[in-house]
């Protein structure tokens, strides 16, 4: 006959609130978490303060790093926890209770300082072997002000291992000691020759002290820096100096066209390590530092080095840093530079070079310039370029436009979707989907880890299924989800930005353009920003398309693979 599944009683759950204190507090080391947690929650329930003395032996002497810490947290839920007992606990022998000593730390600051003997347990916790006691460390420091902590905070700074998450918190724990510290780590012969874990340090004391924006300090830090030999060492800080300036409204030169003599050292070396190339390692990083630097630099100066450092020839990685100093650029002849290298610039990187190039009017009209003698082809530009275009209200460049590529195509988006919905009955091969996406969508969604992640990703829409994918994709206008409706900003300098709303505060906000990058704009910078009411994908994405690439398409998105 046929055999009958046996089904093992359900147990029920041990009834714990019956337990006696010295059976709770044996309950957390019980192996299985439940049990802790209640009981953890029950003794904190009963907030019987006769069980003190069992969670000091557990916390003393449980074979459990978990019942160590469960015992540490239940003598602070009795307001019980003493110096002694948490001094013990900084020191114990297991990282996760180490850990969680710090976190306890924090609620026994007395106006903002702990007791001598936490501090004595807290201190060298800097050379602790543990990454993660290291960063809750230089966490818990933000709120702890006793002497002595700057000598901690630089210790965790030029760790080997302070780029796996120590800077941040160890910047914000500075506070006013940033200065001092950043002064004695750019002594001749001290750190920053000695210690190669120096200038990741440096580079963020540098940010913060730049993007804080304090006149004084601003003044001195360029002046110090101004003072230093020039070197990749210098020319990495005072592009980080330059940029902090930048984000916070400020300028690394008041006169931009007069760098004077300090300044005009570093820019030499800027552009000698611009122009030396080299694919090596250290090579790439000198490049990369320079090209940010020029971005700040006089046009005149440092303009022709970062149009070339986008030839093809280059280390993508130098493309892509040259990509960027462009971003910081504002000059009209910006533009000229860039499209007179055009056959040479990679071609991986001429389709964010043409949203660049739509940023400013006296740019769009170059690159227009550039279409009408063929230095760019039209089929450079994508459907969103071309939407770009069109939405312009400048009557010039909307009769040069319509010159160039035509009138608007006419009909509704509905016919579009009616013309293309054979595609639904093909045959389809999600391979040859892959290579569609790669081809037309990769620019703007992920699927699978790949792609840019500024539309939604395809993972979230697979299950739509392909009729309603074929809608969305042909007409982006029809449903627009407020979360990737395009904004517009314009600058009082002229800049045309155009993305996704990331971020809006007081003070500033944040824009995700198509090309990927995040622009952060203060609201001193901004003319207008208003809604475009449209999606920031474009239409006419069929353009080009057969029925067989949609359907193809399609399989590759609703399959997954």
């Amino acid at each position: 006959g046929e055999a009958t599944p046996v089904r093992a009683p359900a147990q029920r759950p041990p009834a714990l609130h019956n337990a006696s204190l010295s059976d709770l507090v044996a309950l957390l080391e019980h192996p299985n978490g439940w049990h802790r947690d209640t009981a953890s929650r029950l003794l904190f329930e009963r907030a019987d303060r006769k069980a003190v003395p069992g969670l000091e032996r557990l916390a003393r002497r449980s074979r459990s790093e978990l019942g160590r810490m469960h015992a540490l947290w239940a003598l602070e839920g009795l307001g019980s926890l003493s110096d002694e007992v948490l001094a013990r606990g900084l020191g114990d022998p297991s990282p996760v209770v180490r850990e969680q000593a710090i976190r306890l730390a924090e609620l026994h600051r007395v106006d903002g300082g702990l007791s001598s003997k936490l501090w004595s347990g807290l201190a060298p916790l800097a050379h602790d072997p543990n990454l993660d006691v290291r960063r809750q460390l230089a966490w818990t420091l933000s709120l702890v002000n006793n002497r002595g902590k700057a000598p901690v905070l630089r210790e965790l700074l030029l760790s080997s291992e302070a780029g796996q998450g120590l800077i941040p918190p160890a910047l914000n724990a500075l506070g006013e000691e940033a200065v001092p510290l950043l002064e004695e780590l750019l002594t001749p012969g001290g750190p920053v020759a000695t210690n190669a874990n120096a200038l990741p340090a440096l580079m963020g004391l540098t940010r913060m002290i730049s993007t804080r924006h304090r006149p004084p300090e601003v003044e001195a830090l360029a002046a110090r820096l101004a003072g230093l030999e020039p070197s990749t060492t210098s020319v990495t800080l005072l592009g980080e100096m330059a940029s902090g300036l930048h984000r916070a409204g400020g300028r690394l030169m008041p006169h931009r066209d007069d760098p004077g003599p300090e300044l005009s050292r570093h820019y030499s070396k800027a552009v000698e390590l611009a122009e030396r190339g080299g694919g090596d390692p250290a090579a790439i990083e000198a490049q990369v530092a320079a090209l940010r630097l020029l971005g700040f630099m006089p046009f005149a100066i440092g303009g022709g080095r970062i149009a070339a450092a986008l030839e093809a020839t280059r280390p993508a990685r130098v493309q892509r840093a040259a990509l960027e100093a462009l971003t910081t650029v504002q000059v009209p002849e910006a533009a000229g530079a860039v499209l007179n290298r055009w056959e040479k610039v990679d071609r991986g990187l001429r389709s964010d070079l043409l949203t660049w190039l739509l940023r400013r009017r006296p740019w769009t009209e170059s690159l227009l310039d550039a279409l009408d003698r063929g230095g760019v082809a039209r089929t450079e530009l994508s459907a969103e370029h071309v939407q770009r275009l069109r939405a312009s209200t400048d009557p010039l460049i909307e009769s040069r436009v319509g010159t160039l590529f035509g009138p608007p195509r006419a009909g509704s988006r509905q016919e579009v979707v009616n013309q293309f919905l054979p595609a639904l009955a093909l045959a389809s091969d999600a391979g040859r989907g892959r290579k569609v996406y790669e081809q037309r969508c990769a620019g703007c969604h992920r699927v699978a880890g790949a792609g840019r992640a500024i539309g939604p990703d395809f993972e979230s829409v697979r299950s739509m299924g392909k009729e309603k994918l074929l809608t969305n994709i042909l007409d982006p206008n029809r449903e627009v989800a407020p979360a990737y409706l395009a904004y517009n900003a314009e600058t009082r300098s002229g800049d045309s930005v155009t993305g996704l709303l990331l971020a809006e505060g007081a003070e500033a906000v944040t824009l995700r353009t198509t090309d990927g990058l995040e622009v952060k704009l203060s609201r001193s910078q901004i003319k207008t920003l208003s809604p475009s009411g449209i999606s920031l994908m474009p239409e006419g994405l069929e353009q080009g398309m057969s029925p067989q690439e949609l359907a193809d398409l399609l399989e590759f998105i609703s399959s997954g693979r």
